[in-house]
């Protein structure tokens, strides 16, 4: 068997190989316009550099061990054909599939297409030898041609192509790619496909024959088998069926913190029959439940997307302050980042994504879910809806969030929502969205609970909220240097819903309420006021959850008493009566240390306990109209108010016997307002 080295090679004529195994060693350079057959193996050396601008037929496998492939040079032209026999060259290839693998992980062209002129499956790119082989990224900067033949994502592979504009890929083979669900009949699963139905611009998920998803029991598998669908309210694994109650997309529908109206079925209510004009846009997502009532929460199951596959420009129709179960599009990762980017006018720069977490049942107010909130600052914990009670045997606060990050897995769905006045009426995906980038800590399928994603850089304080029943509500306050105190779209995070007892940040100049705020640089004077509503009497608590990159005190500061609360080691506990509180409390750095907010009065008034008396005394030095006394326990509770019998007199004794304890009296007067501690003791 001859071995033949190509260096440095520009090839400027035609040239056909048919060897046992050709391998570059040095730079392997096809001009535009030059046709290339390689009859056998053909290895990209380490080190070495492909870069094709012109045709090259690879007959066989392509291990690519090089430095790059074509990732020195980005090709402008040329196709890179994978077909198992050359039409130029008698004697059949006997493989049925062609490999394209590799150390480097990772292969570019300009076009790709696979034509296999015999009986084959197609292209497989990666392996499943090892972990590390089969998470190999093809990089196709123009279109994919699937002319005769598939082609096989194995494990984490992903398929990024990266021109601008229209649809560019062509031909009747599908590709397939495996995505993980969670497998409990319980848990729902927000799905998006990265194929389309091979008629083309939607994709069905309600038709047993012509469904791009299928039942993947047998990871990268060639052919698999087909999902059935059943009216029982749990599905069936053997064989797979999935329960039609539970199939819906979202589409376009005036926001509902709780999402659970407007939701089309995509089967007629209780049959097996797809309801018409349900099929499914790319970019627009869709629910569907496991299959498993056995199945830990944590399980999960391999389906498999195959279609044709989605490329280049989506978008989806939103009216205003509108929100759209949508989901990535293609067959790679995007970045949320530049998705947040990309529709900055059109949405209000926060996704939601769908976490449950104890729900063993399908009765919809003992749900133990809520939605994750994600900007570019960080995600939150999901907070339980205030229509779920909980399953008897869960938390109410979720112990162990799911994590998401940055890079948005294949087939993942989520929940967007348009601002009051948007720019445009569309939500917009396009090919600069993509990236490859493996599953792990930065692209995470929300498919079962796990650590939530801490930040990597910046300072971030997670504060919590609980409300008397243990309702925990989870928000963040951070600080970047690309953001500011003001509302800061795409970092600043809106709530998917506040509730009668709740707890949220208020921006200046904005009138929504804010679970993720992403300030400025650190400044220890900063103050940020946060709006705390009540309707359930008790203790209500606000504590630090976590500290990330940050080891300084923390407070709540009371404008009412003065006072500030450090919480780094404990919770501050209030109980005041229903309402909402917007301008009374703040979180910031250090403690208050001028306890009268207005020091223009503080010349004129002396206020102290007289316990041998049992009451505050309040000596007025020069002339002031006193129009009230409030009288404040150190958590903020109203003790006593005086607005009468106030005029004309000299010294004012409260009659006060009380607990022992810390008390603010604070003072309205002509002059102006002021506080002041008094100590019962």
């Amino acid at each position: 068997m001859k071995k033949t080295t190509f260096f440095s090679i520009a090839f400027i004529f035609c040239l056909q190989f048919i060897f046992a195994q050709i391998n570059n060693e040095g730079i392997l350079k096809i001009n535009s316009g030059t046709l290339v057959y390689f009859g056998d193996v053909y290895t990209n050396e380490a080190g070495a550099v492909h870069y094709n601008n012109g045709n090259l037929h690879i007959n066989n496998n392509f291990v690519n061990d090089g430095v790059t492939a074509d990732g020195t040079f980005t090709p402008t032209a040329g196709t890179t054909f994978f077909d198992n026999i050359s039409s130029t060259y008698t004697t059949p290839v006997t493989n049925t599939i062609q490999v394209l693998s590799g150390t480097t992980n990772r292969a570019v062209f300009y076009n790709v297409e696979v034509a296999n002129h015999v009986a084959s499956q197609g292209l497989q790119v990666g392996t499943t030898a090892s972990a590390t082989t089969d998470d190999f990224e093809l990089q196709v900067v123009n279109g994919v041609n699937l002319a005769a033949g598939d082609l096989r994502l194995m494990g984490d592979a992903q398929l990024v192509q990266t021109h601008s504009g229209a649809y560019a890929n062509a031909g009747t083979g599908h590709l397939l790619k495996d995505q993980d669900g969670a497998a409990n009949s319980y848990r729902y699963n927000y799905w998006s496909s990265p194929v389309q139905s091979d008629a083309g611009g939607t994709y069905e998920v309600n038709n047993t024959a012509n469904t791009v998803l299928k039942d993947g029991i047998t990871p990268n598998s060639w052919t698999p088998g087909t999902i059935a669908f059943t009216t029982a309210l749990n599905g069936t694994d053997a064989p797979k069926a999935l329960s039609t109650r539970w199939i819906w997309k979202y589409v376009n529908n005036t926001i509902d913190p709780y999402n659970d109206t407007n939701w089309t079925s995509l089967f007629n209510l209780q049959t097996t029959t797809p309801s018409a004009g349900t099929a499914v846009k790319p970019g627009e997502g869709f629910l569907i439940k496991g299959t498993n009532s056995a199945a830990s929460l944590t399980t999960t199951y391999n389906y498999t997307f195959e279609g044709k596959p989605n490329d280049g420009d989506y978008s989806l129709v939103i009216a205003a302050n509108n929100e759209y179960l949508v989901g990535n599009p293609y067959p790679s990762a995007i970045d949320a980042h530049q998705f947040i980017d990309d529709n900055a006018g059109i949405l209000n720069g926060t996704l939601y994504y769908w976490d449950d977490w104890t729900t063993t049942t399908h009765v919809y107010n003992q749900y133990s879910a809520g939605y994750i909130e994600y900007t570019k600052l960080t995600q939150l914990g999901p907070t339980l809806h205030d229509d779920f009670v909980g399953t008897t045997v869960g938390p109410i606060a979720n112990p162990s969030p799911q994590a998401v990050g940055r890079y948005i897995p294949v087939g993942q769905g989520f929940i967007v929502r348009s601002v009051v006045a948007p720019s445009t009426t569309n939500v917009v995906f396009n090919n600069g969205q993509r990236t490859y980038v493996k599953e792990g800590v930065t692209s995470v399928f929300t498919r079962s609970s796990g650590n939530r994603v801490t930040n990597v850089n910046n300072p971030l304080i997670r504060i919590g909220y609980e409300q008397p029943s243990g309702r925990h509500r989870y928000t963040v306050l951070g600080f970047t240097n690309e953001t500011t105190d003001s509302y800061d779209y795409g970092w600043d995070g809106v709530a998917n819903d506040i509730a009668p007892n709740d707890m949220f940040y208020t921006i200046a100049n904005d009138t929504r309420s804010f679970v993720i705020q992403a300030g400025a640089a650190f400044n220890i004077d900063a103050q940020y006021p946060i709006t705390v509503k009540i309707q359930e009497a008790g203790v209500h608590k606000i504590m630090i959850d976590a500290l990330e990159n940050f080891t300084g005190d923390v407070f709540v500061f009371d404008a009412v008493t003065g006072l500030s609360t450090k919480i780094n080691n404990t919770s501050f506990d209030i109980n005041l009566p229903a309402g909402t509180y917007a301008n009374r409390f703040s979180i910031v750095f250090k403690p208050a240390n001028v306890l009268a907010v207005d020091d223009e009065i503080v010349s004129d008034l002396q206020v102290y306990y007289n316990g041998n008396e049992n009451e505050i005394v309040i000596d007025k030095l020069n002339q002031l109209e006193i129009s009230d006394i409030k009288i404040y326990n150190a958590i903020g509770q109203l003790i006593t108010s005086v607005q009468k019998n106030l005029e004309g007199q000299q010294t004012i004794n409260i009659p006060f016997k009380v607990a022992q304890g810390v008390y603010i009296v604070q003072i309205n007067s002509n002059k102006g307002k002021g506080s002041f501690k008094i100590i019962n003791d």
